[in-house]
């Protein structure tokens, strides 16, 4: 700052930091009553723009909270997140289908501000510890390999891969900063009710006929999107694969297999509340068929349960014995669970 010394500059940072924020804070509020009155319009007379009206109003919000709260911002959006696929499903009957949805910039763009909010307007650094230069490496190379031209698709098919690769790896970064225990218990105990939520409803669809009884936003779902990994077989009854609040059977099961796993971390810390949860989740999982998703639920248990046990070579023995067992199981079974 002209006229100041280097301590006056640095006493006055954190006023000016404030004043940033505080700035941002207006100007995001009047963004959003001129954005909100738009959003009536479109929602009165422009069904085909509900997506992306929808889409910057959620987003607005979560930057508008994540000015003055922004743990609170992270969240929200991570308990939102499980049940975008269900959001976007429901709006089929109103404004059609497309792939190219809005909704889903939801959370890239939230991760942005909420990295622009502590790199830059707080001045944070990024982590120097072996972990994150690593993190950092792997976004980099993610970033690289989006600008392939020779990739699957083009450039442009790259880019949009990046919400499913790099996006995840800026959380890290925002979590870092951000989250202290307390937070991840809480989340931990929220994913594991909304596993809960979610098992029970894809258990649902497992006992319904997609022809039949399957929700309307589900059914339109099933057809328009032509996902047919979801059937099993006709001799099967026309059953399907369940999908639950999710756009894929894949995710609903690997989202199962985070719940059972904190579930059972829950147990091993003496939470046995949580031990009402591994059953539900445990047969919910099954009923998925995801067979890669339950073998790895099973070694993830059993690295869990050798590191509880807090001793290297009784944990080195455990995770052994519990690995070969695993696979002798998937060995003798695993025919016979393909049928």
């Amino acid at each position: 700052m002209p006229g100041l010394t280097l301590g006056q500059a640095r006493a006055a940072a954190p006023a000016l930091r404030a004043a940033v924020a505080d700035s941002t804070a207006r100007g995001t509020a009047a963004a959003t009553v001129v954005l909100a009155a738009a959003a009536a319009y479109v929602a009165v007379s422009m069904p085909q723009y509900y997506r992306a009206a929808l889409a910057i109003a959620i987003a607005l919000n979560l930057i508008v909270l994540g000015t003055r709260w922004p743990r609170a911002t992270v969240l929200v959006l991570l308990l939102f997140m499980p049940f975008l696929g269900l959001v976007r499903r429901l709006l089929i009957a109103e404004s059609g289908w497309s792939a190219n949805d809005p909704l889903l910039l939801i959370s890239p763009v939230v991760a942005i501000f909420l990295l622009f909010r502590l790199y830059v307007a707080e001045g944070r650094s990024p982590p120097r510890d072996l972990l994150g230069k690593l993190v950092m490496a792997l976004l980099a190379l993610t970033l690289v390999q989006a600008f392939n031209p020779l990739g699957v698709g083009g450039i442009v098919a790259s880019l949009g891969g990046l919400i499913f690769l790099g996006v995840p790896l800026l959380f890290f970064f925002i979590g870092r900063e951000l989250m202290e225990e307390r937070h991840i218990r809480f989340l931990a105990v929220a994913m594991l009710v909304i596993a809960l939520v979610v098992a029970a409803y894809g258990m649902w669809q497992t006992e319904l006929a997609p022809s039949e009884v399957l929700p309307s936003w589900d059914q339109a779902w099933y057809e328009i999107a032509g996902y047919e990994a979801l059937g099993v077989s006709e001799d099967a009854n026309n059953k399907i694969r369940p999908f639950s609040t999710f756009p894929s059977n894949g995710e609903y099961a690997t989202y199962l297999s985070i719940g059972l796993i904190f579930a059972l971390a829950m147990v091993l810390h003496g939470r046995f509340l949580a031990l009402l949860a591994v059953p539900v989740l445990a047969i919910a999982c099954f009923y998925a068929g995801g067979r890669s998703v339950i073998a790895l639920t099973l070694l993830a248990a059993v690295v869990l349960t050798g590191i509880r046990t807090r001793s290297a070579v009784v944990a080195l023995l455990v995770i052994v014995v519990g690995v070969g067992a695993t696979f002798a199981v998937i060995s003798a079974a695993g025919p016979r669970l393909d049928r």
